[in-house]
């Protein structure tokens, strides 16, 4: 429902025609008592630029004729004309005035009418009507038509209110996407620096250069190329404005002033994995090949090294003349600004990551757990004890007594000046680099564009992070769960808190009995079994990596796994079944305990229909490819969808039918509920290329969605709330 109101040109500014959502304070609302009790009723209204956008352009007035080309956009996801079956509707997308009278005149004097072509039954008998017969799809706008109003000469200015009226596929599921989540990249980003707590940088593969501004992330538009990959990021410390510089493959170099960033050549061919800034005109880098640049404020030159050195990955210093360089099999030089010289380390681990507190307190890092430290101007580096044996990447801290290491499965060492201790439960994210300088203010980046804050305990997922996101359930719109890389995400309607975090493992399915209390179980590819009981996170390993969960009730559920196994859990015990395949189990799903069907990889699917282990495998089309996910509504309403947009049916029956699914990308996840009124399935699939797929029982139809990121899992809470999410850390919300 639309207020609309037009103005005369040389009578009251320019000619025009504005539509807004109708109010109860409204012109339709004042002309109408009826249509003032329909808007405070709370019918379904047709929101101006939400819905639709009904637009209005070359306008005339001639011989008391006012006229306009009027459009209709259709900004549903569904398309506006398009019957249940696919054939186009009778009577199209109809624009009619609810207004009595239909145009009523505002300022002046006179009658205002208009000159629509026919008049219908729509809320009341005598309606004027526009008819748009073609069909608008989603995000497509109607030709044009033209509107006339007869204007009684003393007429200034006039009003009328409309509505729309059309025909939907699908009209009782969703017909709109909110985005709730986006990351910023899903590019693994490689390192951080920290210039104070509102002035940041981070910096990736494939050109990713990010900024950080005391409250959120934001992708730098550079001018630079896109395929550069980013190794490494550092700064000048204690400037009211930041000069920053990033090295990586090639030899690139990047600086930054004021917000402007700049390419400069290093004449080197070698990636450059570290660097560190002096000051504005004293640069050094390091990288491959034992290589070491220095910048002099006007010229990159090259730096010789110790005999025996080789690939460098990580460079500080305390001062322009005390400087060291760490890297492969343990190598570690010390620069004084004019020549480098050997130290040895003590290990043959490559070392990665190098800080230190000052001259005579240096730190580094490096792969399987190893830490040395250098506590003298001896050069005497010694070994560390920190109980972890993941591969470390990066250190950084704010003291002697307050330093930071971070490395594979979202390892996160802390040193108190005494002894390094794990601050956790871990990211499980693999981790690259870690700010220093402050205690409270802590970043930390990783793979798939992963960011991290801590202030000093625990670590908090950004949901600015490019990660992706495997699996989806909910039990309500205030109580869902999505699962990712070493992480377990809980969005409760408004905010979005890391729920658990595996140390080591990916997190790619996850399904629960209902709200907490109930139980709600994610599985890892490693073999983590997370199950969350009355608030509390429980881990145990089961022994195989799992692709597929799920169960008949709170205390019992399938896994699926390589090689046809699929595991049973019931209350604690657990048994196993081999199918006949020798494909993994990609997704299990019943309508009852007693009635359970796995999809496997070799696009095979079977059914227990005893809950005895006894699987049998059923008949589907010749020819079906790898099945990805199984869902139904009921169990005469099930689906299957997997490779080259294949959708199999099954409505009951010992087989298996191929359905047009009208794409033929993969599809990753299936969900299906029982269908509304007036169509007799409802049920979505998604998959690559930010497809979604919506089947309302006669046919397949797509329902755009606003990103082409990968979709991976779909679920919903009722046919109206619907959670869709993917790569780069995308969650969509499907509804009304």
């Amino acid at each position: 429902m639309l207020d609309c109101v037009g103005t005369l040109a040389g009578r009251s500014g320019g000619s025009a025609v504005k539509c807004e959502p109708a109010t109860v304070d409204g012109p339709a609302a004042a002309a109408d008592p009826q249509v003032r009790q329909m808007i405070a009723q709370s019918v379904t209204l047709g929101r101006q630029n939400v819905d639709v956008t009904l637009a209005f352009s070359n306008f005339a007035f001639s011989g008391g004729v006012f006229s306009a080309n009027v459009t209709v956009q259709n900004l549903l996801n569904q398309t506006m004309g398009d019957t249940v079956n696919g054939s186009l509707s009778l009577s199209g997308t109809r624009v009619f005035f609810i207004s009595n009278p239909p145009v009523a005149v505002t300022s002046g004097s006179g009658t205002a009418t208009i000159a629509a072509p026919d008049t219908g039954v729509f809320t009341a008998t005598f309606q004027p009507y526009f008819d748009y017969s073609a069909a608008i799809a989603p995000g497509a706008t109607s030709p044009a038509q033209v509107w006339k109003f007869n204007l009684s000469p003393g007429v200034k200015g006039f009003t009328f209110s409309v509505e729309i009226s059309t025909i939907l596929p699908a009209e009782k599921s969703i017909r709109r996407w909110t985005m709730l989540n986006q990351g910023l990249t899903s590019n693994n980003l490689t390192g951080i620096w920290r210039h104070t707590a509102t002035d940041a940088y981070a910096v990736g593969v494939n050109g990713i250069l990010l900024q950080y501004n005391g409250s959120a992330w934001a992708a730098v538009s550079s001018g630079l190329s896109a395929s550069n990959n980013y190794r490494g990021v550092s700064g000048v410390s204690g400037q009211a404005t930041a000069s920053v510089w990033a090295v990586g493959d090639n030899g690139v170099a990047v600086h930054d002033t004021a917000g402007t960033w700049t390419s400069v050549s290093t004449g080197q061919s070698n990636t450059l994995y570290g660097v560190w800034v002096a000051g504005p005109s004293n640069v050094y880098a390091v990288g491959a090949n034992a290589t070491v640049v220095h910048y002099d404020g006007t010229q990159w030159t090259t730096m010789s090294t110790p005999g025996g050195t080789k690939d460098l990955y990580a460079i500080w210093g305390s001062d322009a003349t005390h400087m060291w360089a760490v890297g492969d099999k343990g190598r570690l030089i010390f620069g004084n600004g004019t020549t480098w010289v050997k130290q040895s380390s003590g290990t043959n681990e490559a070392l990665t990551g190098v800080w230190g507190d000052a001259a005579t307190d240096v730190y580094a890092v490096g792969t399987s757990g190893t830490i040395i430290h250098l506590p003298d101007s001896a050069g005497d580096w010694s070994s560390m004890p920190n109980g972890s044996s993941n591969d470390l990447a990066a250190i950084g801290g704010s003291a002697a007594t307050d330093i930071w290491a971070v490395g594979n499965d979202g390892t996160t060492l802390h040193y108190d000046g005494t002894s390094w201790s794990t601050v956790g439960p871990n990211s499980g994210i693999p981790l690259t680099g870690v700010t220093a300088g402050s205690s409270s203010s802590i970043w930390a980046v990783g793979v798939q564009g992963s960011l991290l804050s801590s202030s000093g305990s625990a670590w908090q997922v950004s949901m600015q992070s490019g990660l992706s996101f495997y699996g989806v359930w909910a039990s309500s719109a205030t109580d869902v769960y999505v699962s990712s890389l070493g992480t377990v995400l809980h969005y409760d309607g408004t905010h979005w808190t890391n729920a658990y975090v595996s140390d080591a493992d990916s997190m790619d399915g996850i399904w629960g009995g209902g709200p907490q209390p109930a139980t709600v179980y994610s599985i890892g590819a490693n073999g983590t079994l997370a199950t969350l009981s009355g608030g509390i996170w429980t881990t145990q390993n089961i022994g195989t990596a799992a692709y597929a969960l799920w169960g008949p009730n709170t205390t019992s559920f399938y896994t699926g796994a390589g090689e046809g196994l699929v595991g049973y859990f019931d209350n604690g015990a657990q048994s196993s079944y081999r199918l006949g395949t020798s494909g993994s189990i990609q997704s299990i799903w019943g309508s009852s305990s007693s009635n359970v069907y796995a999809a496997a990889s070799d696009g095979a699917i079977w059914n227990e229909t005893h809950a005895n282990g006894t699987w049998n495998k059923m008949i589907t089309p010749n020819g079906t490819g790898m099945l990805n996910s199984i869902w139904g509504s009921s169990s005469t309403d099930i689906y299957a969808v997997g490779a080259n947009g294949t959708v199999l049916h099954n409505a009951g029956a010992t087989a298996w039918t191929a359905q047009a699914s009208g794409t033929t990308v993969t599809l990753r996840d299936v969900w299906a509920d029982a269908p509304g009124s007036g169509y007799t399935a409802d049920a979505y699939a998604v998959g690559d290329n930010g497809t979604v797929q919506h089947y309302n029982g006669d046919k397949w139809i797509n329902m755009p969605a606003p990103v082409s990121s990968r979709f991976r899992s779909v679920y919903g809470t009722s046919a109206t709330n619907l959670y869709v999410v993917g790569d780069n850390g995308v969650v969509l919300l499907g509804t009304q």
